[in-house]
């Protein structure tokens, strides 16, 4: 099986890891990892990017704050614009005209703002348990607001993400080494900071997801069963607001991409055959 190789680049001034595999004559599928602590692009997809890179060409970039990244918050900017705008430029820099996208909850979520900005060269779109922004349930909202670096904690977050007692010992030890890599706390942590001497403020009304209605790229919404990450039906109130949207529900948490590589490789091969 090919390997995925790691890139350390510079793009637009940052750090930036991203794995390669695959022939790059063939078709290019840009992989975008989930935002929890300790996560990155090989303990998201490395699986199913390897099994795909046999007939694909497979990207699989460490955003901003991840992984071989550069550990960087952009206080003044939405979570959404900066890894908007490094994306896209990578994209650039890699010669990279037109992709498959896919992408995992914050990273599916981004895939559906990209879809809608149109910053990124993108074919087709699909959102794993990406809402897109809404939706999030307390016990996602609650996994996020609180880590510490213990083994015990990234045990905490992996099986929230792949499902009660699913992840491996070596999942967990990979999650917790790069939840301890310097930067990558503080830079997640830096999200909920706020001024107390400032009123909070609702973000501004963006029209999503009507807004994916005047998408005509073809979208796919991936969803979990199981998935306690999550409001049930997530999905169901993109479609009815963007009747274009296709979406599957299979027996899963979260992330099939970590627990169920096959089966989220078989789902992504339809989609793709139905794509022009």
């Amino acid at each position: 099986m090919p390997t995925l190789v790691p890139h350390d680049l510079t793009v637009a001034g940052l750090a930036t890891r991203v794995y390669e595999a695959g022939d790059p004559a063939n078709d290019t599928v840009i992989f975008v990892h989930d935002g929890a602590y300790g996560t990155d692009a090989l303990l998201a997809f490395g699986e199913v990017a390897e099994s795909l890179s046999a007939d694909f060409h497979v990207l699989l970039p460490d955003l901003l704050g991840w992984g071989g990244s550069a550990k960087v918050h952009h206080f003044d900017q939405s979570l959404y614009a900066p890894r908007l705008n490094h994306i896209a430029a990578l994209c650039d820099q890699l010669g990279v005209t037109r992709a498959h996208f896919v992408g995992n909850s914050f990273g599916g979520s981004l895939i559906l703002r990209a879809s809608i900005a149109g910053v990124w060269p993108i074919r087709s779109a699909v959102s794993i348990a990406g809402t897109g922004g809404p939706w999030r349930s307390q016990t996602g909202i609650t996994a996020m607001a609180d880590y510490r670096a213990t083994e015990t904690e990234a045990r905490r977050i992996s099986d929230l993400v792949v499902g009660s007692d699913a992840a491996t010992e070596e999942h967990v030890a990979r999650r917790l080494a790069n939840s301890l890599i310097p930067g990558h706390w503080e830079s997640l942590r830096a999200w909920g900071l706020r001024n107390p001497e400032l009123p909070a403020t609702p973000p501004p009304a963006d029209g999503y997801p009507e807004t994916l209605a005047t998408v005509s790229t073809p979208i796919l919404l991936v969803a979990g069963s199981r998935d306690v990450m999550v409001e049930p039906g997530w999905q169901d109130r993109i479609v009815a607001a963007a009747p274009a949207v296709k979406a599957v529900v299979m027996d899963t948490g979260h992330s099939p991409n970590i627990d169920l590589p096959g089966e989220v490789e078989k789902v992504l091969r339809s989609f793709w055959s139905q794509v022009d």
